[in-house]
């Protein structure tokens, strides 16, 4: 089969094949994998995981971006708290796919050739090529600043954000915002001497804590669910049927 196929209007497009090929890539091969963790499972199953879910790479890389915007816009950062607008609302299903169906359909394929490079490009820095998402991201919230620190609620900044990215019109744009704050972000002082890398990592293991939390909870309930009655050893089979979640959690 051939690597690429003709469109109706005259343009080629890849195959299914070669478009298979690409995503195992991207996702799988030892050489690059740069999206493993967005779209792929962990090797031990029966492991602890690192993080809340399975395939954590898009809200690791949030959680980031929310560092990198409380580091270098922090009164930014503050109002979108204050209002309750959380950056996980927008983009973690912008990093997912990609910014698809957010930007015009030019406009995202013309992100994704930049975004594949830099995924094979041994000189990139902190998370390859991943950073451009929040390059792509950290751009958009500088250039609507003052309209977001104008807002009045989360919704509207939603609105604001969303509408910024449907108007990218212009190809050239999203690669200039992208180069721009490239260099701002990881060839500054912020990322390179710590500070944002320490605030991330105060992030992840307050993650890592939440995630354990769960994992137990989520061990009673399948217990209570599948296994049926939940009893400790030292419970007295007189008593009635049930136990405390003190009982549970100490068992």
């Amino acid at each position: 089969e051939a690597s690429t196929v003709s469109a109706a209007d005259g343009l080629t497009q890849p195959s299914e094949q070669s478009v298979f090929w690409l995503l195992y890539t991207l996702v799988c091969h030892r050489y690059n994998g740069m999206y493993r963790e967005y779209y792929g499972l962990p090797v031990k199953r029966d492991s602890d995981p690192e993080c809340l879910i399975a395939g954590c790479g898009a809200m690791q890389d949030v959680n980031l971006l929310e560092c990198c915007v409380a580091y270098h816009e922090r009164d930014l950062f503050f109002r979108m708290n204050a209002l309750g607008f959380e950056l996980s609302t927008i983009f973690y299903g912008a990093f997912m796919r990609w910014y698809a169906t957010l930007m015009p359909t030019a406009t995202v394929f013309r992100f994704w050739d930049a975004l594949l490079f830099q995924s094979t490009n041994p000189k990139t820095q902190s998370l390859g090529g991943r950073d451009y998402l929040i390059n792509l991201a950290f751009a958009t919230l500088q250039v609507k600043r003052n309209e977001l620190m104008e807002c009045e609620s989360a919704a509207e900044m939603k609105g604001v954000v969303l509408g910024f990215l449907g108007s990218l019109y212009d190809t050239t744009t999203v690669i200039d915002l992208v180069h721009a704050a490239d260099l701002y972000l990881w060839g500054g002082a912020g990322f390179s001497s710590g500070k944002v890398s320490y605030l991330w990592t105060q992030r992840d293991e307050m993650f890592k804590g939440i995630n354990q939390t769960t994992k137990w909870q989520n061990q009673i309930l399948h217990r209570l669910a599948f296994e049926g009655q939940v009893r400790p050893p030292k419970h007295p089979s007189e008593q009635f049927a049930g136990v405390t979640t003190k009982q549970l959690v100490q068992e």
